[in-house]
């Protein structure tokens, strides 16, 4: 993969933040700012990915309706299979099932 380099400016603690964290799990200061750049990319795609699916389901809502245990686990796994991380996808199903919209059954 082709390389691009730049400069870039921190404030000094920042940067200290950033050159101990190197230190402690990364090979160099790129490198933790290509981890960064890309979990920050990802998660933001993450987010809107959820967000977009989670319009589709409101609209496929109708008043009155709830939503199943059995449609709160589809909604889980279309996360998953998505490629949502664990932590964000239990959150989010955990919230689901506390609106208005769920019902145990």
């Amino acid at each position: 993969m082709a390389t691009k380099t730049f400069n870039v400016s921190f404030p000094k603690e920042l940067a200290d933040l950033i050159d101990k964290k190197t230190a402690e799990q990364f090979g160099s200061r790129s490198d933790f700012l290509r981890a960064a750049a890309l979990r920050y990319l990802r998660e933001e795609q993450e987010w809107q990915d959820t967000t977009a699916y989670m319009k589709k389901m409101r609209a496929e809502v109708k008043p009155g309706n709830t939503a199943s245990e059995a449609e709160l686990e589809d909604y889980r796994k279309t996360l998953t299979k998505a490629g949502a991380s664990p932590e964000f996808t239990d959150k989010l199903v955990q919230r689901l099932s506390k609106s208005s919209l769920y019902e145990p059954v």
